[in-house]
C-alpha cells in the first residue's frame, strides 16, 4: 500500500513539473543551444580532423567525443545550470506542500469529535480541505484531509516541517465540486476514526493520545471554504 502510494505521488509531481509552463520555457531555451553547439563542434571537428580536405591539425589527439560530445552537453549543463533553478522556484508550491492551517482557539483538545462542513470551490494542483489536531508549539501536527483530485481521505502527520504519509481510508469517494460535505474525527485516547459524509472510512491506532489546537487545513492552490466547525470534547 505505501509503495502504490508512493508510486502516485511521483507520477503526481511528475505530471504537476511536466505541466508547468517554466518547465517547457527550459527545454525551449536548451534546444537551440544544444542544437546550435552540436552543428558548431561538428563543424570545427571537421576542420580540425581535415575532413572534406582541410588540414588534419589533429587526426589522433582530438576524438569525436572530445570534439563533437563533450561541446554540445557541455552547453546542456550550462543551460540546465542557469535556468533549472527558476523551474524550481516556479513548482515550489509543488515540492514543498505549503499547508495551510488556521488553529482554533482550542488548547490541549484531547478526546472527543472535531467535525467540519467544506465545500471544494477549484485548484489545478490539488483540491483539499481537511481538519488539523494535534497542533504543537513547534508546528508539528497531523490532519485528516479529504482531495478531490485523488478522491480520497488520508491521514497526514507533520513531524518537523516534513509531511509524511500515515494511512489512507478504507476506500476512494468521489465528491462533487461546488457542494458542502461532513467530514468528521473522533479521538479516543489513542483511536482515532474519520467518517466522510457519515461514512466511516478511516481507522488508526496512534502511537500516544493527542493534545493541542485544533483546526482546519488546506494546502497548495486550493480553493476550500470551511463552515460549522465543532470540536466536542468527550463530557461535553
Amino acid at each position: 500500500m505505501r509503495l502504490r502510494n508512493c508510486r502516485a505521488f511521483v507520477v503526481k509531481e511528475c505530471r504537476e513539473l511536466f505541466a508547468s509552463r517554466s518547465f517547457w520555457f527550459l527545454l525551449l531555451m536548451i534546444g537551440p543551444l544544444v542544437g546550435h553547439s552540436f552543428i558548431t563542434a561538428v563543424g570545427l571537428y571537421a576542420e580540425a580532423s581535415g575532413i572534406g580536405g582541410g588540414p588534419a591539425a589533429l587526426p589522433q589527439a582530438l576524438t569525436p567525443l572530445d570534439g563533437i560530445f563533450v561541446p554540445t552537453f557541455g552547453a546542456y549543463d550550462l543551460a540546465a545550470t542557469l535556468l533549472l533553478p527558476f523551474v524550481f522556484i516556479d513548482n515550489v508550491k509543488a515540492f514543498a506542500y505549503f499547508p495551510y492551517a488556521v488553529a482554533k482557539d482550542v488548547n490541549d483538545f484531547h478526546d472527543g469529535d472535531i467535525s467540519i462542513h467544506f465545500k471544494l470551490v477549484a485548484g489545478q494542483l490539488d483540491q483539499c480541505a481537511g481538519i488539523l489536531f494535534n497542533l504543537k508549539p513547534n508546528g508539528d501536527y497531523l490532519t485528516v484531509r479529504f482531495n478531490g483530485k485523488e478522491d480520497n481521505v488520508v491521514l497526514w502527520t507533520f513531524n518537523k516541517g516534513k509531511r509524511s504519509f500515515v494511512k489512507k481510508g478504507s476506500e476512494n469517494v468521489h465528491l462533487n465540486m461546488n457542494e458542502w460535505h461532513a467530514l468528521q474525527i473522533s479521538l479516543h485516547g489513542t483511536n482515532l476514526q474519520g467518517s466522510l459524509d457519515g461514512k466511516h472510512l478511516l481507522d488508526y491506532t496512534l502511537a500516544e493520545p493527542v493534545t493541542g489546537k485544533v483546526g482546519v487545513w488546506s494546502k497548495t492552490d486550493s480553493v476550500s471554504y470551511f463552515d460549522d466547525f465543532i470540536a466536542t470534547p468527550v463530557g461535553r
